[in-house]
């Protein structure tokens, strides 16, 4: 079967390579032809640049990947293939047809459209954050940044039924899109505080304003990943005076404040309840070809992107 995936050559260059594997399908195997994988910005400009540390290799290898971190490695994940008339999500690089295994295939349900489907996995890293931050109906909220994660995690605190969320976000373009879906923007300099903030920006400039605008007692959230780049912090003014609490939040593993019963698959199938919500459609910047994904990474790497939040590679 000849499939082509998605290899990032070096830390400079993109290809599609093409490849005729030789399946020998176990009874637990099925094929998938995809339709639509999402692109995780943040974390796959740090792969795609050679950015992440060599202690954290095993920990970042996802499903199906194939080469090294040192290059040239195939990478993604968040995929979204049919196979007989049914859609599965599943982690797997970008490919356009693959063969997994039968326990790594979620299958989907009649209630969201397969592109929309692709934000599952991150829609369950903004539910691990709710669920780290041991919210309160009555706290106020902030979320620094207004990218993939932040604008997810926005939507998602808003079905939970948290309203009273503020967006700190220096892109005046991504600003507007907030307001167009009823958040309040909040400027830099204006003096506010927050009882809770999560800094989704992987900007130390992002942590370091959710440090300043607590309420005593008040917890930062840190949903960024910074590779192999060095944080700053001033941990000298209110950090300690205040009490102040810096959580990190990573999806890999459920978090301890989750109900009761959590399992991996109870919270994917939360993820997609979440999703029912068309409001998720309008953070969708573009449908990239298939064909013009190694273009697209390209300008990832090189701090190119237009204007937008969330990049989908469309397969047909």
């Amino acid at each position: 079967m000849i499939t082509r995936s998605l290899w990032h050559i070096s830390k400079v260059k993109s290809e599609l390579i093409s490849d005729d594997i030789a399946y020998n399908m176990g009874v637990d195997q099925f094929m998938l032809h995809t339709d639509y994988s999402l692109i995780s910005t943040g974390t796959e400009q740090l792969v795609s640049t050679g950015k992440v540390p060599e202690s954290l290799y095993d920990v970042m290898s996802v499903p199906y990947m194939d080469g090294e971190f040192t290059f040239p490695i195939k990478y993604g994940y968040s995929t979204i293939g049919s196979h007989d008339g049914d859609q599965y999500h599943v982690m797997h690089p970008h490919q356009d047809s693959m063969v997994v295994n039968a326990k790594d295939a979620y299958a989907l349900s009649e209630q969201i459209p397969s592109y929309r489907a692709t934000l599952i996995s991150n829609i369950e890293t903004t539910i691990n954050a709710i669920w780290d931050a041991d919210l309160q109906r009555d706290e106020s909220i902030a979320i620094c940044g207004y990218g993939n994660i932040g604008s997810l995690l926005s939507l998602t605190l808003r079905h939970f039924g948290y309203s009273d969320v503020s967006i700190i976000e220096p892109n005046a373009w991504r600003q507007e899109q907030a307001e167009q879906l009823g958040f309040k923007v909040i400027g830099l300099s204006d003096q506010v505080s927050y009882d809770v903030v999560f800094n989704t920006s992987a900007r130390e400039e992002g942590l370091q304003y959710g440090i300043d605008h607590l309420n005593p007692e008040g917890r930062v959230i840190e949903l960024s990943w910074y590779g192999s780049k060095t944080v700053k912090l001033n941990l000298g003014a209110d950090f300690h005076y205040k009490r102040l609490k810096l959580i990190s939040s990573q999806v890999s593993k459920i978090s301890p404040l989750a109900p009761a019963n959590t399992t991996y698959l109870s919270r994917k199938q939360l993820a997609e309840k979440v999703l029912t919500d068309e409001s998720f459609d309008k953070l969708i910047t573009d449908f990239v070809p298939f064909d013009q994904s190694p273009a697209f990474y390209n300008d990832l790497r090189n701090n190119k992107l237009p204007n937008g939040i969330i990049w989908i590679i469309k397969y047909n």
